[in-house]
């Protein structure tokens, strides 16, 4: 097994535990093969647990620090976020309890939390985000000496969160369809705002009759997340009559917009959309038509264009293909000969020429200095015949939403 060790330690499965870890009081591995290291692992201990920080962290709960957390990122951050981490870290308390003791926080309790959260069928991009806000608490608790620690230790190693951005958005051709199977004209007015100015279900709500100024034909959007979110948007031309019907309705609720949402998709017959699936929808309609990135990124109250990159500007390949018709037009004009003398049928002959040239050269014929055709004469490279560009075909619902307010 190996060499004996001091008192208070022993092998078990191939490695060297502790019997009283300084910290927690409890068994515990130490991870280490060798005694030496397994030693200076165990001072180390020690001399955390007798630090000011440790003695502090002894006294702090988890609960205490997750209220201060709130209360410093109400004074930097957006209300939209606060909440945000409130639910996160919502979950440390309810699986940790409110009186868990910073000092506890390892790197083996956050992996058991880890196993927990994924039994209780959380994905790894909303356990991921549960862990950024982990972070962050004892950031500060330990900024504020009360977590002696080492936080990088205590993170988990390789885990990652697999985020794949959703790609969920409602066609143009189904609108009409949604909008029938919704029960009432206030869920109607809710989903037309939704699409009209590009909001979340939150920005919904708190939309009031007032925040539109006619004449210069802006909405404001009440957005809470971050502070681009609070800004004005234009009413744009193609959703005038969408926003003119929501107009008149405000304000709007609908306290059950998530499933509501997706059992109204149900009856229509159409894919299954989220409320967050009508802010993509909004822009990914101005993308596929050529809208700049940019602007559309100003329209969507985004800091950057990052996030209409990977996520809001979603189009098929059919509408990529027609907003690039014009620039392939442009390069198959000015192509040079190649554009010009050869086609389709050509290049297909001269491939199988040389294939067969190849064959003949293996069982020792003599190549041919020009192509072969099937008289036995050389036949000129190119055939002449009608060539040009590819008409592309109009995207998809290129005229807009049929449907029309009543």
């Amino acid at each position: 097994m190996g060499k004996k060790l001091r008192r208070g330690f022993y092998w078990r499965g191939g490695v060297i535990w502790v019997r009283t870890d300084p910290i927690d009081k409890l068994p515990r591995s130490t991870g280490r093969k060798d005694a030496t290291a397994a030693y200076l692992w165990h001072a180390e201990r020690e001399r955390v647990s007798a630090s000011p920080g440790y003695a502090a962290s002894l006294a702090a709960s988890f609960g205490d620090w997750v209220v201060k957390t709130l209360d410093i990122k109400e004074r930097e951050k957006s209300a939209g976020t606060v909440h945000m981490y409130g639910v996160k870290l919502g979950h440390f308390v309810r699986i940790w309890g409110s009186d868990f003791r910073l000092a506890a926080v390892s790197a083996e309790r956050v992996d058991a939390y880890i196993r927990q959260r994924k039994d209780e069928g959380a994905k790894n991009n909303t356990v991921q985000r549960e862990l950024t806000c982990l972070r962050q608490l004892l950031r500060f608790a330990k900024r504020a000496g009360q977590y002696p620690g080492d936080i990088a230790e205590v993170m988990p190693v390789g885990f990652s969160s697999n985020y794949k951005p959703t790609t969920r958005t409602l066609k143009r051709s189904d609108l009409p369809a949604l909008l029938a199977a919704l029960p009432s004209d206030t869920e109607r007015a809710w989903v037309c705002l939704a699409i009209a100015v590009g909001a979340d279900a939150g920005d919904i709500e708190r939309a009031l009759p007032e925040d539109y100024d006619p004449v210069r034909r802006v909405m404001r959007v009440r957005g809470t997340k971050t502070v681009s979110r609070d800004a004005e948007v234009p009413i744009l031309e193609h959703v005038e009559d969408l926003f003119q019907y929501a107009l008149a309705r405000l304000p709007v609720s609908w306290p059950r917009s998530s499933k509501a949402l997706g059992e109204a998709c149900r009856r229509a017959g159409i894919p299954h959309l989220s409320p967050k699936d009508l802010r993509r929808t909004a822009s990914s309609w101005l993308i596929a038509v050529g809208a700049n990135q940019s602007h559309v990124s100003r329209f969507m109250r985004h800091k950057n264009d990052a996030m209409v990159r990977m996520v809001y500007g979603q189009m098929n390949p059919e509408e990529l293909g027609s907003l690039l018709g014009d620039s392939a037009k442009t390069l198959h004009d000015i192509a040079g000969p190649l554009a010009k003398q050869a086609n389709a049928w050509d290049l297909k002959g001269s491939a199988a020429r040389n294939v067969e040239g190849k064959a003949r050269v293996s069982r020792g014929s003599v190549a041919q200095s020009a192509p072969i055709g099937v008289n036995g004469s050389a036949i000129p490279l190119h055939q002449p015949g009608p060539v040009g560009p590819t008409q592309p075909h109009p995207p998809s619902g290129a005229n807009g939403p049929a449907w029309r307010s009543a």
